[in-house]
């Protein structure tokens, strides 16, 4: 070649081709020397929840295009700049609608030289942006979501709950982190960020919520079979095959990012091979993220080859009943072995198997406006299936079943509906129903709810005070002010409720029934939350949440007026929360408070009532009541 002759450079070739893997395993590419040998076993990377494929790495060649020819690529570095906008945080219960976006202008060429260049190959648009593919895969949002839930460091108890600094103060959104939240978070990024024709549909987000939400729920026992299966298989660790590392082992390790990459992968596939569909009696989903190597060793403990049966007897291997309950059915063993001192072992494996069940949506209606017969109707009029609660005279559950009505009521979006904005109805489980009722108010009562949270019970209160009486409501967490207040409103109950702005005032006030709404360890509640089993610890509740739970209850019983009723009410199963603390207000307060038992006639459990998973179908709930003694 001359020294006068130079070769014009076209930027076509330096357009990444268009090609998307149905695995976060691509092959490598052999369009060109350059790029396959910078891609030659190298693992490619998953990125944030709005990415589902990754870009193939840029070569030192494209450093030397002038800025003229280069224009064609800004469409690719805008798209992946949107990419980056943090949204702001969803609604907890609330699950996101679809936002619109303006279609994305096709990029042109700047100059002749790129003209020129795009005659042989055309520009990239949004059709062609490996960025944002035409439809999204499912699969790699549920790994990047489950891989931001493993990073999360477990069994990090809050801070102290002392009452000098729990208004300062309020757990950080690590230590609170839960599935839940975390997937309505990344779902919502991609709902702003993504274009309008790859924006995930209903039936999409609805299986990436039951998938990650099974995977929290069941993780250690998924991690037992994960472990299981690389044990028992010959391939691993030879020349060749898969390591230890490929499958995120040992579960312990730390420090590499790709470590948790894996573990997420390895165990997505295996609840799609063992559980998902499990019910409905239908094959396991086509696994399509994991490579050939990787499926073989996981498949051999998949409902293909191995019966339910066959899966349980591995988990009888273990002698130590509390592990074995533990592994089984995905629990801490520190919470087994609590359950099994409170209902043994058999009333262990149950209760934890309860826990291990997603709630239906339940919904408390408001009888100072309709019917529960009323609102049941309505809901069937929308084609949602609706029956009343066992226990509660307010409640409504909505089913959800196999067919069209129980798809509707799994998608039942409460916070969107005019009955719920109007007031009719509030979403409140069954069992925090049944505190409202124990309380025993009634019109022209004085009542003091003590941690009113975000007003649900206190919305309760008012239809059972019919419009007539007073509630001063204490609420020590900030954070928690404005969904109390806002609740208020809704329900048009400004002129009935009041918030009181310190504690000495909550003790100041003489009132004819005081509730104290505990702050407890939701052990009761895991199936609303199933993160939150591996996120606390039995050091932390017994040192900071028993005491605070004293003060709670001893403070709250100063506002009780001669003959007035006072309650104790946790979402909790553990003992030490439950008996153990009412045991300490019977000793203490002997003189001053007697027993009030639910039971007129004398019946068994006195002024103390269990509300369990396994009983009676309702979230874990403990109840005790006392009244105050007249003065001579």
């Amino acid at each position: 070649m001359g020294a006068g002759i130079r070769m014009r450079t076209s930027t076509a070739a330096f357009v990444p081709s268009i090609r998307s893997y149905p695995s976060s395993r691509p092959p490598s590419s052999s369009s060109s020397s350059s790029s396959s040998q910078s891609r030659r076993g190298e693992r490619r990377p998953l990125m944030s929840s709005s990415t589902v494929v990754a870009s193939p790495p840029s070569t030192s060649t494209t450093s030397t295009i002038n800025r003229s020819s280069s224009s064609s690529l800004t469409a690719v570095a805008t798209s992946s700049r949107a990419d980056e906008q943090v949204p702001s945080p969803p609604s907890p219960s609330s699950p996101p609608s679809p936002l619109s976006h303006s279609a994305h202008a096709t990029p042109s060429s700047s100059s002749s030289s790129s003209s020129h260049a795009s005659s042989s190959s055309p520009p990239p648009s949004m059709a062609m942006d490996p960025f944002r593919p035409a439809r999204a895969a499912v699969d790699p949002v549920v790994i990047n979501i489950l891989v931001t839930i493993l990073s999360t460091p477990t069994s990090s108890p809050p801070p102290s709950l002392s009452s000098s600094s729990v208004s300062a103060s309020t757990p950080s959104s690590t230590n609170l982190a839960d599935a839940e939240r975390i997937a309505n978070k990344a779902i919502r990024k991609r709902m702003r960020t993504d274009a309008a024709e790859a924006a995930l549909t209903e039936d999409e987000r609805r299986l990436i919520y039951s998938r990650v939400y099974g995977v929290e729920v069941l993780r250690k026992r998924l991690e037992f079979l994960l472990e299981y299966a690389v044990k028992q298989s010959p391939m691993v660790g030879k020349r060749f095959g898969p390591t230890l590392a490929d499958f995120g082992l040992p579960m312990n390790a730390t420090g590499d990012p790709m470590l948790v990459v894996n573990r997420a992968e390895c165990l997505l596939a295996l609840y799609m091979l063992t559980e998902e569909g499990k019910k409905e009696g239908g094959q396991a989903p086509l696994v399509e993220f994991l490579d050939s190597d990787r499926l073989e060793v996981l498949g051999t403990v998949g409902r293909e080859v191995m019966s339910e049966g066959e899966r349980e007897a591995l988990f009888d291997s273990i002698e130590d009943p509390v592990a074995r309950i533990a592994a089984r059915k995905s629990f801490p063993e520190w919470l087994v072995r609590q359950f099994v001192q409170a209902v043994g072992v058999d009333g262990a494996e149950a209760m934890a198997g309860a826990l291990n069940q997603r709630p239906p949506t339940t919904l408390r209606v408001n009888t100072l406006k309709t019917s529960r017969e009323k609102v049941v109707q309505e809901l069937k009029k929308r084609g949602i299936a609706a029956k009343s609660t066992k226990y509660s005279p307010w409640g409504v559950v909505l089913e959800e079943g196999g067919g069209e009505e129980g798809k509707k009521g799994r998608g039942f979006r409460v916070f969107e509906q005019d009955i719920y904005k109007l007031g009719y109805v509030d979403l409140m489980n069954e069992a925090s129903q049944c505190v409202a009722l124990s309380t025993g108010a009634k019109p022209y009562d004085i009542v003091l709810l003590y941690g009113a949270r975000k007003g649900v019970k206190a919305l309760a209160l008012a239809s059972m005070l019919r419009g007539n009486g007073m509630i001063y409501l204490w609420e020590p967490y900030l954070r928690q002010l404005f969904q109390l207040n806002e609740a208020i409103r809704r329900g048009q109950a400004t002129d009935l409720m009041e918030v009181l702005p310190n504690v000495n005032a909550a003790m100041r006030i003489k009132a004819d029934v005081v509730l104290v709404d505990a702050l407890c360890s939701n052990t009761g509640a895991l199936a609303h939350h199933p993160s939150m089993r591996w996120l606390k610890n039995e050091t932390w509740v017994v040192e900071s949440l028993v005491p605070q739970q004293k003060n709670d209850l001893q403070n709250a019983a100063r506002a009780v007026s001669p003959g007035g009723v006072l309650l104790y009410s946790t979402c909790s199963l553990l003992a030490c929360e439950n008996q153990e603390v009412v045991d300490w207000f019977d000793e203490t307060f002997a003189d001053e408070f007697e027993s009030l038992p639910f039971d007129k006639t004398g019946g068994p459990g006195g002024n103390r009532r269990a509300l369990l998973p396994h009983v009676h179908g309702v979230d874990g709930t403990f109840i005790a009541r006392w009244r105050r003694k007249l003065g001579d």
